[in-house]
């Protein structure tokens, strides 16, 4: 079991939030075995700190939490890898519906209560342009990509 502390990493660059729309929950079932294969089966790369998967509280979709130490790492590891992964779990269940990638930072997080197990887990998102890091570099926050 995950504790929402596993979902802040002080060394994340960024964050991934995607979400897969399977349409049932034998269909998302399916998938989350197939991505858990994924993810045993390939080398973790180093840059990735954490990914999750969480599915939907009526079971039709999955969504992804993932964190890299940068946007550019995790280009590279999508270049090189991502289109044989998907590819291999569309061939086992088509359809699967993917909104979009959103790319992340972590603003104001909370855990409030790490000790218990976690039952329902709730991402909020805002845009803006007002906030910038000590680094003077403006975030990449909410930004949608098609990788």
């Amino acid at each position: 079991m995950t504790r929402f502390t596993d979902l802040l990493h002080a060394g994340a660059g960024t964050a991934l939030i995607s979400e897969w729309i399977t349409g049932t929950p034998e269909r998302s079932r399916t998938v989350a075995d197939a991505v858990i294969g994924e993810w045993a089966a390939g080398a973790k790369p180093s840059a990735r700190l954490a990914q999750h998967m969480f599915v939907s509280t009526d079971g039709a979709g999955l969504l992804f939490y993932a964190q890299w130490t940068s946007d550019e790492d995790h280009l590279a590891w999508a270049r090189a890898h991502r289109s044989g992964m998907v590819g291999r779990i569309d061939a086992l269940v088509p359809g699967i519906e993917r909104p979009g990638l959103n790319r992340t930072c972590l603003h104001g997080s909370r855990v409030y209560d790490a000790g218990r197990h976690p039952g329902v887990f709730v991402v909020t998102t805002t845009a803006g342009t007002r906030w910038r890091p000590r680094s003077g570099r403006r975030p990449a926050c909410l930004r949608r990509t098609s990788t």
